[in-house]
């Protein structure tokens, strides 16, 4: 998923936070969190980690919270840095294996 940089930052200002926490919403950022690049799961993942004690508390809120990693990327982030590469790479790796 591509977004212009404009529209990148309205949407940041707040509705991660409610996707996150919505049982529709939820499966919307999740699909959106696997088609982003690192730097766009970052700036989800900045959003986010601001709330994470919520979002931890949320009953479908915890599961971003565990999906994306959300402690790892507050707490050690290099090593959140690295295993979001290892994943792109994976999928880059399955992606290419599934279209021959």
């Amino acid at each position: 998923m591509i977004l212009e940089a404009s529209h990148r930052t309205q949407w940041h200002s707040g509705h991660c936070m409610q996707l996150a926490c919505n049982k529709y919403g939820s499966h919307v950022l999740d699909c959106m969190w696997t088609a982003s690049t690192l730097g766009f799961k970052e700036e989800i993942a900045q959003k986010l980690g601001m709330s994470l004690h919520q979002l931890q508390n949320d009953p479908v809120g915890h599961h971003i919270a565990r999906n994306f990693a959300l402690t790892h990327f507050v707490k050690w982030r290099k090593y959140w840095e690295e295993h979001q590469l290892g994943e792109n790479k994976r999928r880059k790796m399955f992606s290419e294996i599934l279209e021959d």
